[in-house]
């Protein structure tokens, strides 16, 4: 009897252990994942990590980005400075940005932030994108390319223009100019054309750039 107390004591000392364990290992994998996943907590423990390295400007709160891939930037120093797992930090108001790598928890390079009028004109600019040569496929090369160049583009979904049988390429503003730096970057990016409204396209509804495929486009 004695024995079967002692055992059953035990067992549920182990239980009670197993539990403890299971939670706190649950814990720390919440915890870390979360703080892997907020751009916020990211955000904070850079800075933290630069406070110690560098004097901080104190009147402005950067904007956090991470290098994935340095072969796609279009920024000349940015490109030879970077490695992929760097953190850039962009201070707009006073155009400064700061390299930083954290595997040696080092500043890699500062520079002055150059804004390229066209990407300050892409943050949530509405894309609609319509077939008129009879090839969707064509259609979908244009939009996997903007959404490749341009993160912050909001891209809809692709549909049919008026007709199949358009033999141009055409990128109409339709926000009176004020989209124009990004259309000639995107039309440098797509061999198409700045045009206008056709009279025989509906004009989208909350849509700043209208794109129509025509029998001329190659994908680039």
């Amino acid at each position: 009897m004695k024995y079967h107390k002692t055992f059953n004591k035990n067992k549920r000392l182990i239980i009670l252990i197993l539990i403890i364990c299971l939670i706190t290992i649950f814990s720390y994998t919440f915890v870390f994942r979360n703080k892997k996943d907020n751009p916020r907590a990211q955000l904070n423990e850079t800075l933290n990590k630069l406070s110690g390295l560098i004097l901080l400007p104190e009147n402005e709160e950067p904007t956090l980005a991470t290098v994935d891939n340095p072969d796609i930037l279009t920024d000349p120093q940015l490109k030879a400075a970077a490695k992929t797992g760097d953190k850039v930090l962009l201070y707009y108001t006073i155009k400064k940005v700061i390299v930083y790598r954290p595997s040696v928890n080092k500043i890699v390079d500062i520079f002055p932030l150059i804004l390229d009028p066209s990407v300050t004109e892409s943050l949530n600019a509405r894309i609609e994108i319509r077939s008129g040569n009879g090839k969707p496929e064509t259609s979908e090369q244009i939009k996997n390319l903007l959404a490749k160049n341009y993160k912050s583009l909001l891209l809809g979904e692709i549909g049919n223009a008026s007709r199949q049988d358009y033999p141009s390429t055409i990128i109409v503003d339709l926000t009176d100019g004020q989209k124009y730096n990004l259309v000639n970057n995107l039309i440098k990016q797509t061999g198409a054309s700045r045009g206008v409204l056709p009279n025989a396209e509906p004009k989208p509804e909350n849509v700043d750039i209208l794109i129509i495929t025509g029998e001329d486009y190659k994908e680039n």
